[in-house]
């Protein structure tokens, strides 16, 4: 069982291939107000020039996030700013 996870882990999730970062990080949002009362919003700003792995990484940080918001924080919103800068990219959640 542990294999499995960590195979469906390692795989990169199939919303960044089909659609980007940023809407796969709004479908995310979408989900996470579905199954809980809060509100989820996210911000973008400037220009992402990322490689599939940097996506994938970016991703799965805010997931773990979103996640540890949901069980421990108790809050009614959550906001997940994403800003681009030459060199470098921003993620505050």
């Amino acid at each position: 069982m542990a294999d499995r996870r960590r195979l469906i882990f390692e795989r990169r999730p199939p919303a960044l291939e089909e659609v980007g970062l940023l809407a796969a990080l709004q479908s995310r949002l979408n989900a996470v107000e579905t199954r809980t009362d809060m509100e989820a919003v996210i911000d973008s700003e400037g220009e992402f020039q990322l490689s599939p792995e940097e996506e994938d990484q970016l991703y799965r940080i805010t997931q773990e996030a979103l996640n540890n918001v949901i069980k421990h924080a108790h809050a009614n919103h959550v906001k997940v700013q994403l800003t681009g800068e030459p060199g470098r990219v921003r993620l505050v959640i």
